[in-house]
């Protein structure tokens, strides 16, 4: 069995929309309460903790602390800086030192083995355009990379700013980390992202830096697409990508910016599945303890002793949770007919155990809500009718706020980057740049000084500036207009010598090339043209076209 078990949440029927969209302010609760595993219930009835707690069913009063930062960009750009620079803020130029020095070094590495006199070291004016590209790319999505420069469905965009090697040399050489360095230290076998690591680390450090959350944070995991083989790859039949790595998210609520997030690496040893959502819990809400942040969460990280853990460090909770958890109340998990809107409660001081029935029930913990209120949620009715259903405030706050991870996995989707590669991480490579993207737009948005533009608005003009970067020592590309070579005509009914001699190099063939569907390549040519030629058909053809 899998470490971490695949989300519950069923696949709207709209490949658009997010699993956790709302509408008129209800939620779709995962029907968790059935398909919780044994293996699960066991390994949580072996664990061993002096957690002792008692429950009432008593209104308690839950003291929850004002949350009393400023939320926003901390960086205030003026009017005269384009959208550019905000992608800049996250794909900084450490970033790019960072990409150009380690695709630098790894070409040198590999030129020593097979050298290859055509390549040239990246610069970081190359770079950017590059990584434009990669996002334009995105937005005009073909099958064939090699089709952006084809005749006929050429993307002029990328197709004249680099030339097809040139950008294929920069994706072959492409690194992020030193693999003598992995090697020696012996990093690989213990961390499984040592050749993706740095970048991630820098870019958290952006995410962190540049924007200052709301009071609600949102907890849930995403998936990045992936199908080669590596021992990180994990099946989620209830995602819309179903394969791929499996990412840990921390987000703002309000705004679904990424503040921080985790790639699951696979299980620990002796680590059972409650510690690791609770490990990955701590790390990620590491940065902002004693804030009196409210994180809303899913049933997967829900437990008691992580509630109680965050509590202790001034941060409040809320989220669905699995009535097998340990240190719950014993009639929690009895089952009783109630009708829809009902709900009962167990307290025991900020900690609030609710069971609300809704067309099943659903379960719920929470450190900061009261144990009763006037809240309703909307549902439709058998008649098609929308009416107010009344439910606990912890439902409010869940479906209200639950759905911020799902904001920002739907705009990392919509123009990914992402292509498949041989390097097992390049996936994760694009990720990241649609994150920063996506991030970017969010600081883009909530500048005084900037116009308001849609995302692909943003994306577009994004790409442009990117894509238009020119480096101090020379232009990323060479003007359009290139040389054209004069092209050696095929001699008609030719007389003399002309024999078929073997080379040393594969090459295509001249006939093919300009004739027929099939290009093949060839290791005879003409002794006298000096053009490769098949020697089946083609040379006889090349020879005597009239």
């Amino acid at each position: 069995m899998q470490a971490l078990h695949a989300s519950l949440r069923p696949i709207p029927a709209d490949p658009d929309s997010s699993e956790d969209d709302i509408e008129d302010e209800s939620v779709n609760f995962r029907e968790f309460v059935n398909e919780e595993s044994d293996e699960e219930s066991d390994e949580e009835s072996d664990e061993e903790s002096d957690l002792k707690l008692k429950w009432t069913k008593k209104t308690q009063q839950v003291r929850v602390e004002n949350y009393v930062h400023t939320p926003g960009p901390t960086s205030h750009l003026p009017s005269s800086r384009g959208v550019t620079s905000f992608f800049d803020l996250m794909f900084s130029r450490k970033v790019l030192d960072l990409i150009r020095k380690q695709t630098n070094l790894y070409a040198r590495q590999q030129i020593l083995i097979n050298p290859d006199p055509k390549c040239e070291e990246v610069t970081i004016g190359e770079l950017k355009a590059w990584v434009g590209c990669l996002i334009a790319m995105g937005i005009d999505k073909k099958p064939d990379i090699q089709l952006y420069w084809d005749s006929t469905w050429k993307l002029p965009l990328v197709a004249d700013r680099f030339t097809r090697d040139r950008f294929l040399q920069i994706k072959k050489y492409l690194h992020l980390a030193d693999n003598k360095a992995i090697a020696d230290n012996k990093t690989f076998s213990i961390d499984r992202l040592a050749k993706i690591r740095p970048l991630i680390e820098v870019l958290v450090e952006n995410f962190k830096k540049q924007y200052i959350p709301n009071a609600h944070l949102t907890l849930d995991e995403d998936m990045c697409k992936f199908k080669g083989r590596n021992l990180m790859k994990q099946y989620m039949r209830a995602k819309i990508v179903k394969w791929g790595y499996r990412v840990w998210k921390l987000c703002d609520a309000a705004t679904a910016y990424v503040l921080n997030f985790e790639v699951y690496t696979g299980a620990e040893k002796g680590k059972v599945t409650i510690d690791l959502a609770s490990s990955v819990t701590k790390r990620l809400t590491s940065a902002y303890k004693g804030k009196n942040h409210i994180i809303i969460m899913d049933n997967y990280f829900t437990n008691v002793p992580l509630f109680v853990d965050l509590l202790n460090t001034s941060t409040y909770a809320c989220g669905t949770i699995r009535s097998r958890r340990k240190y719950l109340p014993e009639s929690f998990r009895e089952k009783k007919e109630r009708k829809q809107g009902e709900h009962e409660f167990w307290q025991s001081n900020n900690l609030v155990a609710t069971i609300w029935q809704d067309k099943r029930p659903v379960y719920l913990l929470s450190t900061c809500c009261e144990s009763s209120g006037d809240d309703t949620v909307s549902r439709k009715g058998a008649d098609g009718k929308i009416r107010e259903v009344p439910c606990p405030p912890s439902v409010k706050l869940y479906t209200t706020y639950m759905g911020g991870v799902d904001r920002s996995d739907r705009m990392v989707r919509t123009y990914s980057s992402s292509r498949r590669s041989k390097k097992w991480w390049y996936r994760l490579f694009c990720y990241c740049i649609d994150t920063a993207l996506a991030n970017s737009y969010i600081l883009y948005n909530h500048s005084q000084n900037h116009q308001q533009l849609t995302y692909f608005q943003y994306v577009e003009q994004v790409t442009l500036g990117l894509i238009g970067t020119t480096s101090r020592v020379k232009r990323v590309q060479p003007s359009s207009e290139k040389k054209k070579k004069a092209k050696r005509s095929h001699p008609l009914q030719v007389s003399g010598e002309h024999w078929p001699i073997k080379t040393n190099k594969r090459q295509r063939c001249r006939y093919c090339a300009s004739h027929a569907k099939k290009k093949s390549q060839t290791i005879y040519a003409c002794e006298s043209c000096q053009v490769h030629l098949c020697i089946d058909k083609c040379f006889k053809l090349y020879h005597t076209r009239s």
